[in-house]
């Protein structure tokens, strides 16, 4: 797929030559993030669908640009699901915020 190579050279780019910009990624976003950055992805048995409460930590909470932001759901937020493949092996460089 020609907009996926696409996507994974522009991610290496980013990360590359924009060191301080910071790469956030959910479902779709955090699989191609982390293959682009040499992490692993794969496909489950079964697939994923529902809804779960998502808690993120005080460390994401903290950050400047974050804060900014002034949200109010640092007691967590659900989110709805429905994938079939999970990153099994982060980047090494990645930082787990939940």
């Amino acid at each position: 797929m020609v907009w996926r190579d696409k996507l994974l050279s522009l991610i290496r780019t980013v990360f590359e030559d924009y060191p301080l910009c910071k790469i956030l990624g959910t479902c779709f976003g955090l699989q191609i993030i982390s293959e682009a950055l040499n992490g692993k992805c794969e496909r489950m048995k079964e697939a994923v669908k529902g809804s779960s409460k998502i808690c993120i930590t005080k460390q994401f909470w903290e950050l400047p640009y974050i804060k900014e932001l002034n949200l109010d759901i640092k007691e967590g937020f659900l989110v709805s699901k429905s994938h079939f493949d999970a990153v099994t092996e982060a980047p090494k460089m990645a930082t787990i915020y939940g």
